[in-house]
């Protein structure tokens, strides 16, 4: 199943901050086609399991020291 992501969604929000986080190759490789819809890029619906990769990842950035 893909979730299409609108700019009002806490899921944005959660893209927009890890864009900039310090992220495993492997993670900012899996997330790199929503990185560049923020920019203008092709709009995407994101699938599943690169939602609960954004929401696992956003949860850690969020409790980790900064």
């Amino acid at each position: 199943m893909e979730v299409p992501v609108t700019t009002n969604e806490p899921l944005f929000e959660a893209l927009k901050r890890l864009e900039h986080a310090d992220l495993p190759p492997t993670d900012r490789e899996i997330l790199r086609p929503a990185f560049a819809a923020l920019h203008g890029g092709q709009a995407i619906a994101l699938p599943e399991r690169v939602v609960h990769r954004i929401r696992a990842l956003d949860a850690q950035l969020s409790v980790s020291p900064r």
